[in-house]
């Protein structure tokens, strides 16, 4: 997850940073800006986070041995019976007909349409999404795309992936950004830990704070 500080803005940073880790380690940035719209299902039915019997669908989504925890969510894990069945069917189409797969996407391009698909899952706008090809990809096009200038400082944790660290570091080596990197506490802890080293570390210079809501 990368955030943009703009400290133009007269806003007060650590009250700033405290929402937005108390949301992103529970899991759902939704609840950061609760004026966007809220988040709906595959069947556009508003979606609340608060209702044990959302997350006991959502467990029973995955195939996963109950008896089993599975941490990996950097390459490959468990996928939804949804997600895994429409693999199935486009391997099958791809195998089948490589040319046009079935002509199943129309006129290309068909990111536009996927985009007004999902948006209301994430609780945006279609405008809101981009659709990059990996997550390693999206990563280093955001971070190779800001417009930081020498001296622009970007935090991160000691619990990042390659793909922040590269791009990172190559903005360092070509830009002149400061990359400094946080020791983020282990256990056990609460979420103002989490919070505090964020909100010790902003400087002035800060223009960009980069995090994993689920660390590597």
């Amino acid at each position: 997850m990368t955030k943009h500080i703009d400290n133009s803005n007269e806003i007060d940073r650590r009250d700033f940073l405290r929402t937005l880790g108390k949301t992103a380690l529970a899991g759902s940035a939704l609840s950061l800006f609760p004026e966007y719209a809220k988040a709906v299902d595959a069947d556009h039915h508003a979606v609340d986070y608060t209702d044990h019997r959302f997350w006991r669908r959502i467990r029973s989504e995955f195939v996963l041995d109950r008896r089993k925890v599975y941490m990996n969510v950097g390459t490959t894990g468990s996928t939804p019976r949804k997600v895994l069945n429409s693999y199935r069917k486009n391997n099958h189409l791809v195998a089948k007909d490589p040319w046009d797969m079935g002509d199943q996407f129309g006129d290309w391009p068909y990111t536009t349409e996927m985009a007004d698909a999902i948006a209301g899952q994430f609780g945006a706008d279609a405008g809101e999404i981009v659709l990059s090809r990996n997550t390693t990809d999206g990563m280093c096009t955001i971070l190779g795309g800001l417009n930081l200038q020498p001296g622009d400082e970007v935090l991160m944790t000691h619990h990042e992936h390659v793909a922040a660290t590269s791009p990172l570091s190559i903005l360092a080596e070509r830009s002149g950004v400061i990359v400094r990197e946080l020791e983020i506490p282990v256990f056990p802890v609460s979420e103002d830990d989490f919070v505090q080293v964020f909100a010790d570390a902003v400087t002035a210079n800060t223009r960009l704070i980069v995090f994993s809501h689920i660390t590597y």
